[in-house]
């Protein structure tokens, strides 16, 4: 049970409670003395807040992840938030998108590719490149952009063929 998370569930709880009542405080619709359609019309401009604006669906937001929250504190499930979600996914992006793109050269009897990438290449892994079949062997790439060398020779007869990659 992990207690910050508790506490943060209830306070995002007690958040989405105070943003939803400030709703039905902004939002009221009265009928005077008559309670039956203060009840209706009061149900009826609460939805309208709930589901018809930024900060309804702001209190629904809150009140469903501090939920969800309080019950991942409870369980000791790990659960991400959505704000943490989003942000890791645009750092994982922009952390894609630098990767430089592989060097291929010629070289010998095939051919070597530098990669920033680890591809799962082994001595067992056979390449298909433009219809040639490779054997692999990993070396020690040149620096920190691209510490992946992969030298491609063509298949020997003596080379057993267990399964094939292709490599764009």
């Amino acid at each position: 049970m992990r207690l910050t998370t508790i506490a943060g569930g209830v306070v995002e709880l007690a958040t989405g409670v105070v943003v939803g009542g400030y709703g039905v405080w902004a939002h009221r619709a009265g009928a005077g003395d008559d309670a039956a359609q203060s009840f209706v019309h009061g149900a009826a401009a609460f939805l309208v807040f709930l589901f018809g604006t930024a900060w309804g669906w702001l209190s629904i937001y809150l009140f469903v992840e501090g939920l969800l929250r309080v019950g991942s504190g409870v369980s000791g499930e790990p659960l991400g938030i959505l704000p943490v979600a989003i942000g890791r996914a645009i750092v994982r992006r922009a952390r894609e998108r630098r990767v430089p793109e592989d060097l291929v050269m010629t070289g010998g009897d095939g051919l070597v590719i530098e990669s920033a990438r680890d591809y799962d290449w082994g001595a067992l892994t056979t390449v298909e490149v433009d219809g040639t079949m490779y054997a692999v062997t990993r070396e020690a790439g040149t620096g920190a952009e691209r510490p992946y060398r992969y030298r491609l020779r063509s298949v020997d007869a003596a080379h057993v063929v267990r399964s094939v990659l292709r490599y764009r």
